[in-house]
């Protein structure tokens, strides 16, 4: 491997581990429930500080009774919407079950009241700083076009000008289907047996003789981007008129998939270059050749058809 593929590899490979750092906070708002939770809500007031400030979000698990104790942090549902996270200061036992004292970490006395258990959300699992600004923003119109719509339309638009440039690029070198391979010579035969040899110059994955594996050519992810450049307008479309956490979601998800197919799209332009000639001559000398076919010597043109990642 040369150094500039090293660099390239080292560039994709700080690129997707950034990529995932920023987008993982998000998908575990949106879907708490892949680290084992069942809400995500943002922090409003600074009654929490500083465990919680304004603008972060807190990530809630639903809890039995028995799991509640005093010191927690908990959701509970009061006479607004909007609900309130406190920290349990005492557990109080009543006729119709337990009730907890509440107290914000900032203010000097206990909230009025006690809560009863039913009116308990959920425990308070952990805290993503700073994220509820973003998903406020993005909860509103002009936000949510900043955020999501400007984004992905300026990605499509990318994808598809790589795509029809690529489609004039191979319609101009013969493309697949044509008897020149991508670097203008073609394939040598070998003299026994007549069949062709094959020039995976437009292969992104290789398919072992002795097993099976699934083969993405060039044209097989260029469908998928076209898949995905379809699907986008709709997801935001949706997540703009539900304004839900697992709409916008599904939304970035889409988007992360589509970069994700261009970027191994964009990594595939490397292998249409011209394969290196072979000891017994350039693959257009005739003389070259004609001396391989006489020998009984089957000429093998290989190119790059190994696996490339995003």
């Amino acid at each position: 491997m040369t150094d500039d593929e090293w660099l390239r590899t080292a560039v994709h490979v700080v690129g997707v581990i950034l990529l995932i750092a920023a987008v993982a906070p998000f998908v575990v708002y949106g879907v708490p429930q892949v680290v084992g939770a069942d809400h995500g809500f943002v922090v409003l007031s600074g009654s929490m500080e500083p465990a919680m400030s304004p603008g972060d979000a807190v990530i809630v698990r639903e809890a039995s009774p028995d799991e509640i104790t005093e010191r927690d942090i908990i959701t509970f549902q009061t006479d607004s919407e909007t609900p309130t996270t406190h920290r349990v200061v005492d557990v109080v036992e009543r006729e119709s079950g337990e009730a907890y004292v509440t107290k914000g970490d900032a203010n000097e006395d206990p909230d009025s009241g006690t809560v009863p258990y039913d009116r308990v959300i959920g425990e308070v699992l952990f805290v993503i700083p700073l994220i509820g600004y973003v998903v406020n923003a993005v909860n509103t119109p002009v936000g949510f076009v900043a955020a999501v719509v400007v984004p992905l339309a300026l990605f499509v638009g990318s994808e598809l000008w790589t795509l029809l440039h690529s489609v004039d690029d191979d319609v101009e070198t013969g493309g697949d289907g044509g008897p020149e391979t991508a670097g203008g010579h073609a394939a040598a035969t070998d003299g026994n047996s007549g069949a062709a040899g094959s020039v995976g110059s437009h292969s992104a994955a290789d398919v072992d003789s002795e097993g099976s594996a699934i083969t993405l050519t060039r044209s097989s992810l260029q469908l998928l981007a076209v898949v995905f450049a379809l699907y986008l307008p709709y997801s935001a479309y949706a997540a703009y008129k539900l304004t839900e956490a697992w709409a916008i979601t599904g939304a970035v998800a889409t988007g992360i998939g589509f970069l994700f197919v261009g970027g191994l799209y964009a990594s595939t332009a490397g292998d249409d270059a011209p394969p290196a000639d072979t000891e017994d001559g350039p693959p257009d000398d005739p003389d070259g050749g004609a001396a391989a076919a006489a020998a009984g010597e089957t000429t093998t043109v290989e190119t790059d058809g190994g696996t490339h990642g995003g």
